[in-house]
């Protein structure tokens, strides 16, 4: 009987070893990558790669492109791999967790603007006059200052759908800043876009 158990521990590492990683160095090397490619100093250390090997490739239109699709093209590529569906895996297994978790956080913030702080609430810092006046504006969100002269906000639903595009809309302007500065880094590193 042991001579049969250790048989088959000495064949299930075989096994692990020859047929491909183990569970754990297959965890392990999915964490890593998906750190590393939510750093953002990953995207600034390739951006700046990206800049010098186009200073040094020439102003071609076929370079830019390549180094503007590179990206998208490796990560729909890497979310096709194994190693892509081995973290959408970890991902739909530790979601019911992150539910939880963001459960907890929106709790977090009712209790914050329950309290009456100096951001949330009646008692919250208002624009001076009539300009800061709006009644259906109750600090339920910071940077409420009760600014409503139109009364666009007066309907909860319209309030949560102006909240959410204003988000959109915020993301975009963060995302059009960087798109302002990089053909400024481009033309510092020698390439002109037009």
């Amino acid at each position: 009987s042991s001579r049969s158990s250790s048989t088959s521990t000495s064949t299930s590492s075989t096994s692990t070893s020859s047929g491909g990683e183990s569970p754990l160095s297959a965890t392990s090397a999915t964490k890593l990558v998906a750190e590393i490619v939510a750093s953002p100093l990953f995207y600034l250390v390739a951006g700046i790669v990206a800049i010098k090997l186009v200073a040094s490739l020439g102003e071609g239109q076929l370079p830019i492109l390549i180094f503007a699709a590179l990206p998208v093209t490796l990560l729909t590529a890497i979310s096709k791999s194994d190693l892509g569906k081995r973290v959408a895996d970890q991902l739909a297994e530790r979601l019911p967790q992150l539910d939880a978790e963001a459960e907890q956080q929106r709790c977090a913030h009712e209790e914050a603007r329950a309290r009456n702080t100096t951001w949330y609430g009646p008692g919250r810092q208002r624009l001076p006059g009539p300009l800061g006046s709006a009644p259906h504006l109750r600090g339920q969100v910071a940077g409420d200052s009760g600014f409503d002269p139109l009364g666009l906000a007066v309907e909860p639903d319209s309030f949560s759908r102006y909240y959410e595009a204003e988000l959109q809309h915020a993301r975009w302007a963060m995302l059009a800043a960087v798109g302002c500065l990089v053909p400024e880094a481009l033309a510092l590193g020698g390439v002109e876009l037009g």
